[in-house]
């Protein structure tokens, strides 16, 4: 696995959970486009996995820096401090991708 294949998961962990960030911390602006939005990245990174199966392994080791990413943009499109936003993930990576949760 190389390093544009990890930083490429990287990528595709953090924006699922920019989304589940944004949809917890704002619900005053949840819409069936947000659900919709997440829906279909986690079928993207699904997809992504399947085309890449050798990564499925290392979902738990990219999860937390894509995590981190998250909060930091999450901070910035909310206004919310970064210190509102829990410091670890409050899923695990297999809840992050899987359609019934916040949904």
């Amino acid at each position: 696995m190389g390093r544009g294949e990890d930083r490429e998961l990287v990528d595709r962990l953090a924006v699922p959970s920019l989304n589940l960030l944004k949809w917890r911390f704002q619900p005053g602006f949840r819409s069936s486009s947000g659900s919709s939005s997440i829906r279909g990245l986690r079928i993207r990174l699904r997809g992504y996995l399947k085309d890449n199966p050798g990564l499925k392994a290392s979902l738990g080791d990219f999860f937390g820096e894509a995590y981190e990413l998250a909060v930091i943009v999450a901070a910035r499109e909310t206004d919310l401090p970064e210190s509102a936003l829990p410091n670890t993930p409050p899923y695990r990576v297999e809840r992050a991708v899987d359609d019934p949760f916040w949904r």
